[in-house]
């Protein structure tokens, strides 16, 4: 599910004006590349190195952590290639809840036939006056990654906010935000100035640089482009009429602009519908956040241990299954698990264990770890393993993809006449603003060691 959109541009030496350039010169000046998950809403920016003012694509392009943990060579070329000061703010302008700065699927439902309903055509291809709800509105999933990424732009994320039209004219179709598809684009696309009510100083500043932005943007439109009349296409956000290009719709009035333009500043409130434009790491299990994997045919047995091995005399055996199906990427690789483990004398009476016998939840999250060796060390009262990956992955090698369950398994060395109490906890490694998400399902397991 995974789009990758690679933005490359000519660019003249000495200026910044973009051009298409000749489809024969494999030579350009600007790399970007954008990777997308539609169902999990994971947006992930690269951008190629600024140092350089050339860039060349009659060969392939190494991805940015080369092909694997081991390709030296392919990581080396990587490092050489992409920017690793992370300085284009992409998240400002690919903020909509997509990864276009357009979203297509509004523009699809935008246009229409000049005849309307009395051309031919419009009765095959044309929507008419259907306007659909966006797929992806303020509610989609929507995260930035990449750990180098999000710590350098950290600020700027967590600040970012969707908005609602108090009007209602704009946002039915369009997930606007209080960055830069709502302070320039919307303003653009409605052909107003942007505007807040009551600007701080610091907005105040900011306010008057946009609206020398707005200017220039004026002064290079075109005679064809600012025409009024049947087929005019600016102001195009505009309340009602669809996609009937052949009326004269009303733009959007100054009020409702003004109501509008100063939710987009961050400035309004109430009326203004804030959300939190990027959304938190999903934690395992989490269905509400769209991942619905969890474990499953967790098992607890005793084994006896083969003679010689240690001063144990017996094995304690846990497994379980367990496939990360986020976002449908077989090679999704973010998930490891915690295993605690706490033994206690066996009661007289056989019965089973209460909850609050089992390692704390604090406890297999490590708050208190002191390591004895690699994952394995203490956890407050009890041991803890950290990090365990399926059975027969090995350190720093790259997963094979798998739409099947995986195995995990982890052996513990036993004592005769112990009670051994166990607690599973995936957690995703995040790679964002956050460290990590824990499950919150309880997953707890125990066996009695007896012996003869």
């Amino acid at each position: 599910m995974a789009i990758f959109m690679p933005q490359i541009n000519h660019q003249p030496a000495g200026g910044l004006e973009i051009h298409t350039g000749s489809s024969r010169d494999p030579k350009f000046a600007l790399l970007g590349t954008i990777g997308f998950n539609r169902l999990t809403g994971e947006i992930v920016f690269f951008d190629g190195r600024k140092d350089r003012n050339e860039f060349d694509w009659s060969s392939p392009f190494v991805p940015p952590g080369g092909h694997s943990y081991s390709d030296r060579v392919g990581r080396a070329f990587a490092e050489a290639l992409y920017d690793q000061t992370f300085q284009v703010q992409c998240y400002a302008c690919h903020d909509n809840k997509n990864p276009y700065v357009i979203n297509p699927h509004a523009q699809q439902a935008r246009v229409g036939y000049f005849g309307g309903k009395d051309d031919p055509r419009a009765v095959a291809f044309s929507l008419g006056d259907y306007l659909p709800e966006t797929p992806r509105n303020e509610r989609a999933p929507f995260r930035v990654i990449g750990s180098g990424y999000t710590s350098t732009h950290n600020v700027e994320l967590g600040r970012a906010k969707t908005i609602r039209d108090p009007a209602g004219n704009c946002t039915a179709c369009h997930t606007l935000t209080t960055q830069i598809t709502g302070r320039r684009f919307a303003a653009d696309a409605a052909a107003q100035e942007p505007w807040i009510s009551k600007p701080t100083w610091a907005q105040a500043l900011e306010l008057r640089e946009e609206k020398k932005k707005y200017a220039h943007v004026g002064i290079r439109r075109t005679d064809w482009a600012l025409r009024s009349g049947a087929g005019k296409i600016h102001p195009w956000m505009v309340p009602g009429n669809g996609n009937q290009l052949s009326a004269l719709p009303p733009a959007i009035s100054s009020a409702d602009w003004r109501r509008l333009s100063n939710c987009l500043w961050d400035a309004g409130g109430a009326e203004c519908g804030y959300r939190p434009l990027y959304t938190p790491c999903p934690a395992p299990g989490s269905k509400s956040q769209g991942d619905g994997s969890a474990p499953t045919d967790t098992s607890i047995a005793v084994f006896p241990l083969p003679l010689g091995e240690s001063e144990a005399t017996q094995v304690v055996r846990v497994r379980w299954k367990y496939l990360n199906g986020y976002g449908n990427v077989p090679q999704r690789d973010d998930v490891r698990f915690n295993v605690a483990v706490k033994w206690t004398a066996i009661p007289l009476s056989g019965e089973p264990p209460s909850a609050g016998d089992y390692p704390s939840l604090d406890e297999t999250k490590g708050q208190n770890f002191a390591v004895i060796g690699g994952e394995f060390g203490n956890s407050g009262a009890i041991k803890l393993i950290q990090n365990i990956s399926y059975f027969g992955h090995s350190r720093f090698t790259e997963p094979m993809p798998s739409t099947d369950l995986r195995d995990f398994r982890i052996d513990l060395p036993a004592k005769c006449n112990r009670r051994y109490l166990v607690r599973i906890l995936p957690k995703r490694f995040c790679f964002d603003q956050s460290i990590m998400a824990y499950g919150t399902t309880d997953h707890l397991l125990y066996a009695d060691a007896l012996c003869d």
